[in-house]
């Protein structure tokens, strides 16, 4: 017979409580919520656009994704039907247009732009370059 028939198991002073992970997890944030934003920016874009495939390959190389598994503009290009020049401008384009960082194998636009200087090139205007696909 229970010492205590009218009183839950976790009443009884030998219940006990351990600590679980669950527990440190903090309710969404105005932080963790922008990031939602973001993510939700980046698939509506994608989704938009008139070849995603060709999108899609581009905007996981330009944010460093393809470079885990060492594809290159080369070998996007080819799989698509372009150039590697193409590949480069239209990853140039998602990553301002999605306001993201330059990948790990793409220069900062300060120096492309320091790099057309120096080869007495006018700077490129991308707002009146025509868009691809």
């Amino acid at each position: 017979m229970k010492p205590y028939p009218d009183r839950d198991a976790s009443d009884y002073p030998t219940a006990s409580y351990s600590h679980h992970p669950v527990d440190d997890i903090e309710p969404l944030t105005e932080t963790s919520q922008d990031g939602v934003d973001r993510i939700m920016d980046v698939l509506i874009y994608l989704y938009d656009c008139t070849n995603l495939p060709l999108y899609f390959d581009v905007f996981l190389w330009t944010t460093g994704i393809l470079k885990m598994n060492s594809i290159t503009t080369e070998q996007i290009a080819k799989k698509h039907g372009e150039t590697k020049q193409a590949i480069s401008k239209l990853g140039k384009k998602i990553m301002r247009e999605l306001n993201l960082r330059p990948g790990p194998r793409m220069k900062m636009p300060a120096a492309s732009d320091s790099y057309r200087l120096n080869n007495k090139r006018p700077l490129c205007n991308y707002s009146n370059s025509k868009s691809m696909a």
